[in-house]
């Protein structure tokens, strides 16, 4: 069977129940929840150890799993499974008054426990960050401990249990049912993360669902294996798999746990918690009624509640470090880059050039050429369409540049409208007019920018790289060469000669003499 055919089944239901009127989509719902509810309390009721007493209280968990994912307004459904389950498998008048009033405290007490973690704390519902796991921990830890204290009250009150026996039962009932949730409310929690969701709830209206259910690589589904086959040893190991008279192997259940938290983080902790909470209790099933179920109990309680912590904090501290990682990486890449255009900025090309005419010193056969090239008129494009405009040019101008030249050039915004381009390892000059004349006629077009067509071409000076030379005279002799294009009519490039500056430096000498001129008359 397909992973395609699964996902196409998945989208089709999805669709059929978004389709589906409201009141049939909670009708399944509710469906779904009272045949695995009465399951669940089934196989709690199953593994008591004795009256009132079993190892965790899985319906427990679903009851959360409910309001959580699908909304407040089902708390009145919580009721319905214990008293549905009591009525098909008890049928005992008086067994059915302790469970109406069990599952009446069980909605009010978890229903104010979620509206107070959904709606005053601000909670994520699907337990996305850790300090969502904590404040989902110490609420339900403390909502349970009121609830068994209330439902053991009634007990006492109806006769069913002594006063003396009322703490001992409510530890029982409170790790229980808090053991209950935090082993099974986490993982499917974090299975709903994949479907849409809406507030504080999984919206059945939303988008198309988008999920994927391809296996994982096969690596990955070997290391899930042996990590799941290590949890069920280890957990054999410490209950029951291990004889030792006065040696305790309990903790032997925190190996893979902690391994699994450290490695993998919240997520797959989830998982590795629900496992050995199942396979330990199936693993003493036999002997439940000559175990010390209160010490089992906080034993797999106190281990449940480790894995949740530490896999939260494990997992934050993971997501600290990439946003950290990211932000440096992004700093890096700020440094080095033009924000407008994406391009290296001057101070990598400055960078750059000092490596490479390094390496000029080392090989004077290593050949390279800088090209320095600009828009012709830009100043009257950004005055007559405005500086937004000119900005969407020079966005479109590198665009281009990468376009007409190889993934591996060094292509560089100086500043305004002013590029530079570094071949390197160059073989002869005719490679670099090859690549001007590529530039020069992928750059001189029109442009549709912003509704306006705008037509410009370039103009490029060219210098080539020599042995001893600086990053500074570099880009003053190609800055010489583009004037000299400009004087010559724009939209051209030309090649830097030591003619061109000693024409620059007389007329520069020219101009000084003159001002000093004009000053002595003064």
């Amino acid at each position: 069977m397909s992973c395609d055919w699964i996902n196409d089944r998945v989208q089709r239901w999805w669709i059929k129940l978004q389709n589906s009127p409201a009141i049939w989509r909670s009708l399944i719902l509710l469906g779904i929840y009272i045949l695995v509810g009465v399951a669940l309390e089934e196989v709690g009721d199953i593994l008591q150890a004795s009256w009132q007493v079993q190892p965790w209280q899985p319906a427990a968990g679903w009851n959360v799993v409910l309001l959580f994912g699908f909304g407040l307004r089902y708390i009145p459904a919580l009721s319905i499974a214990p008293l549905l389950q009591e009525v098909l498998f008890q049928a005992q008048n008086r067994s059915l008054i302790i469970t109406t009033i069990s599952s009446v405290c069980t909605a009010i007490f978890y229903g104010l426990a979620s509206a107070w973690l959904l709606y005053k704390s601000d909670i994520d519902p699907r337990l996305s960050r850790s300090d969502d796991v904590v404040k989902f921990v110490v609420v339900f830890t403390l909502a349970s401990l009121v609830l068994a204290s209330c439902k053991m009250g009634s007990l006492m009150m109806l006769g069913e249990i002594e006063l003396n026996q009322w703490s001992i039962k409510t530890m029982h009932e409170w790790a229980g049912e808090a053991t209950g949730i935090a082993m099974l409310a986490p993982p499917l929690l974090v299975l709903l993360r994949r479907f849409p969701w809406s507030g504080k709830r999984l919206n059945l209206r939303g988008s198309q669902l988008e999920i994927d259910f391809c296996l994982p690589e096969p690596q990955a589904i070997r290391n899930w294996l042996g990590l799941l086959a290590a949890t069920i040893l280890f957990t054999w190991a410490a209950h029951g798999g291990i004889q030792s008279p006065g040696l305790d192997y309990t903790y032997l259940t925190f190996i893979p746990l902690v391994f699994t938290c450290a490695w993998k983080g919240f997520e797959s902790a989830t998982v590795i918690i629900l496992s050995i909470n199942v396979t330990a209790v199936i693993f003493i099933s036999n002997s439940l009624e000559n175990t010390d179920t209160l010490a089992l109990q906080f034993g797999l309680m106190t281990v449940t509640y480790t894995g949740l912590l530490l896999g939260a904090f494990v997992s934050a501290n993971t997501r600290e470090s990439a946003k950290r990682q990211e932000l440096e990486q992004q700093l890096r890449y700020d440094a080095t880059h033009d924000s407008l255009t994406g391009l290296y900025n001057r101070g990598w090309f400055l960078d750059r050039l000092n490596q490479i005419i390094n390496k000029v010193n080392k090989n004077e056969n290593y050949l390279f050429a800088l090209l320095f090239l600009d828009l012709d008129r830009f100043k009257t494009i950004n005055d007559s369409f405005g500086h937004l405009v000119g900005d969407l040019l020079l966005m479109e101008i590198a665009q281009k540049l990468r376009q007409c030249l190889p993934e591996s050039t060094s292509i560089v915004r100086l500043g305004g409208d002013e590029f530079t381009i570094i071949l390197e390892n160059l073989s002869n000059i005719s490679q670099v007019r090859q690549t001007a004349d590529t530039v020069c006629q992928s750059l001189s077009q029109n442009y549709l920018i912003d509704g306006y067509e705008i037509f410009t071409t370039i103009s490029m000076g060219i210098a080539l790289g020599s042995r001893d030379s600086q990053p500074a005279d570099l880009l003053r002799n190609a800055d010489i060469a583009l004037y000299e294009a400009k004087t010559r009519g724009r939209s051209q490039y030309v090649v830097f000669d030591r003619q061109m500056y000693e024409r620059v430096a007389m007329q520069a000498k020219l101009e000084r003499d003159l001002r000093q001129a004009v000053n002595e008359l003064d």
